[in-house]
């Protein structure tokens, strides 16, 4: 029972994130400086079919929205945290090769695919739990802080 209460809460909880980071206005993002990021699924997806972890964050998506909001801007500066904590979007997603216009849909895909991304190998963030290694106990499908990380 405890399972499916919070599960029934942590989706209401994630639905209402989703909803209220929609944004559909362009010109609203262009005036309150919303940070754009560009990302290019194309090379995540082959860098998954290669099993290895991404160690320097640049094959990932969750690896290039992470360098582009954290790391240094393409005109040398750096991404003004603040920008970020907006009520509409925490930024603009251009998808690299695909022709996208980021009504929510991309930024929403995006979300998604990164939370993937950190609980499997190709990010060494998170292991598998020592039941999930074993595949012995309960909880095999848990994932762990990686004490190496």
């Amino acid at each position: 029972l405890r399972g499916l209460i919070m599960s029934s809460v942590k989706r209401a909880l994630f639905e209402r994130v989703l909803s209220e980071s929609h944004s559909g206005n362009d010109h609203w993002m262009q005036k309150n400086k919303i940070p754009t990021v560009t990302l290019d699924r194309n090379k995540a997806a082959q860098h998954a079919k290669t099993l290895r972890a991404d160690r320097k964050g640049t094959r990932t998506v969750f690896g290039q929205l992470f360098s582009q909001i954290h790391g240094v801007s393409s005109a040398g500066a750096r991404t003004d945290a603040s920008l970020l904590r907006n009520s509409h979007r925490a930024w603009y997603t251009i998808l690299a090769g695909e022709r996208a216009d980021d009504y929510g849909g991309p930024y929403r895909d995006v979300f998604n695919q990164a939370c993937q991304e950190l609980m499997s190998p190709a990010l060494h963030l998170f292991i598998p739990c020592p039941n999930n290694v074993s595949n012995a106990g309960q909880n095999r499908g848990k994932w762990v802080l990686n004490p190496k990380a």
